[in-house]
């Protein structure tokens, strides 16, 4: 139906859990940086989020819409957790183009 397209929230609760997923193993005082150790962390954790999302890619059918709202989710809980601006857009643009 057409009121099932405007059901996100699968995605707004992949969203949250993303978002808890890389909050807890990188805090925001971390980045951003210039630290080789700390980046090289950031890097790892980052490319466990993209093969968590391609799972979900994988599992769930995702329109325009519920795709906005996972990326949304992510930046909004990202950036009031104190993460910096630049890196959440960063963070969110390499996850929707492996959406």
């Amino acid at each position: 139906m057409i009121f099932n397209w405007f059901n996100s929230s699968e995605a707004e609760q992949f969203g949250l859990s993303v978002a808890n997923y890389f909050s807890e193993r990188i805090p925001p005082t971390l980045l951003p940086t210039n630290d080789k150790k700390s980046l090289r962390k950031a890097s790892e954790v980052t490319t466990k989020v993209l093969s968590q999302v391609q799972v979900f890619r994988k599992e769930h059918s995702l329109n325009t819409f519920q795709k906005a709202k996972l990326a949304k989710t992510i930046q909004n809980e990202l950036l009031s957790r104190g993460y910096d601006t630049g890196v959440v857009v960063d963070l969110v643009n390499l996850l929707v183009r492996s959406l």
